[in-house]
């Protein structure tokens, strides 16, 4: 289906056989991450072009599991949990030091004056008040801008 080559690994690491080594995704070509970044119309890190070029396109983490880069329907994208994964790379990443005053002047600007900041959500509750149902979707959606998740970490952790 999306990655037979993930769907093949997971099932060897899932098996009751042991595995005494990581099983990674094959590796891409230079000319396959070029696709990647034309797709895109970035450039990706040098170290992570070097780790799809030398170690592979997704499996083990450092915690949990990488996502894969994959070709899907002719288009590449990020697998996590056999969900593509195509980046809003339309504007750079946002969640740096002054998230907080961008993410004001969104509610700012829909009408809402902000009430509290929560330590791990930052203003997610008023998005929600804000926004009503599509809060949550439009808080995850400027976050994400200009991100690449690569890392599943657990509890909502990614890197």
């Amino acid at each position: 289906m999306i990655a037979t080559v993930r769907a093949k690994a997971m099932r060897q690491v899932r098996s009751r056989r042991a595995v005494s080594y990581p099983i990674f995704e094959p590796v891409l070509t230079g000319s396959e991450i070029a696709e990647v970044e034309a797709q895109y119309g970035v450039g990706l890190p040098e170290d992570y072009r070097t780790f799809l070029a030398e170690v592979g396109a997704g499996g083990p983490g450092p915690d949990i599991e990488l996502t894969s880069l994959c070709r899907v329907d002719g288009k590449w994208a990020w697998v996590w949990d056999d969900v593509p994964v195509r980046p809003d790379v339309s504007g750079p990443f946002v969640e740096t030091e002054d998230w907080p005053d961008k993410q004001i002047a969104t509610l700012r600007a829909a009408g809402h004056e902000p009430t509290r900041r929560d330590e791990d959500e930052d203003y997610l509750h008023d998005y929600v008040t804000a926004f009503g149902p599509q809060g949550e979707h439009i808080w995850f959606t400027e976050r994400e801008r200009g991100a690449v998740q690569i890392s599943d970490n657990g509890c909502g952790m990614t890197d």
